[in-house]
């Protein structure tokens, strides 16, 4: 009996676009392949053009840029330098066209705490042919480690958490737009009862 033939097929976006999300409008493609193995790999097709950034600081702590890396896109230096606490901070990132991978993929580093001990790491990836991603990590008296980072960037998804130090961090982006918000949110964790509760809605 002759082996199956591989079938291949497109589909339209078959992730949901969170509700706080819908004002973008450009969109990715979805491309699923199924082979006669059960495997499905999805990556995006349309090329992207910004990522509209939302930084919150809930926390009581006053966040200063650190460190940045620009993997793909512009290489213009206009991040927030200084986030108080209490406010937040909007600007946009655009993927240049200049350069052999069009894409947004950046990493920063916001330190905060007595003598700055304490970095707040996001990251998030707008890139061609791949859905996009978001992650993020608080660390404390050491260096950011971006090869790392990256690694921990493509194995994620379009949302991220973490918690250390009684803080919380959280990203999410829109996962198929390719001018999508992506919006980090750095707050303070209260105990309560011994649980932790945080100080702010999302």
């Amino acid at each position: 009996m002759a082996p199956t033939p591989a079938v291949q097929f497109e589909a339209g976006a078959l992730v949901s676009t969170p509700s706080q999300l819908q004002r973008n409008s450009a969109t990715k493609r979805d491309k699923t392949v199924v082979a006669a193995y059960p495997i499905s790999i999805k990556f995006s097709t349309d090329i992207p053009e910004y990522t509209e950034c939302i930084l919150e600081n809930f926390s009581e702590e006053d966040l200063h840029l650190d460190d940045r890396i620009i993997w793909e896109g512009s290489k213009s230096k206009h991040f927030p330098t200084e986030i108080p606490k209490g406010e937040m901070r909007e600007f946009k990132h655009e993927a240049d066209f200049g350069c052999p991978v069009v894409g947004s993929v950046v990493g920063l580093e916001y330190v905060f705490g007595e003598g700055n001990k304490y970095k707040w790491i996001i990251a998030w990836s707008n890139s061609k042919n791949e859905l996009n991603k978001v992650y993020t990590e608080i660390i404390e008296d050491e260096v950011a480690d971006w090869d790392k980072i990256k690694l921990s960037l493509e194995k994620s998804g379009q949302h991220s958490v973490a918690e250390k130090h009684q803080f919380l961090s959280e990203i999410v982006i829109d996962p198929t737009s390719a001018t999508p918000t992506m919006k980090a949110t750095f707050k303070l964790l209260l105990l309560v009862d011994d649980k932790p509760t945080s100080t702010s809605k999302a």
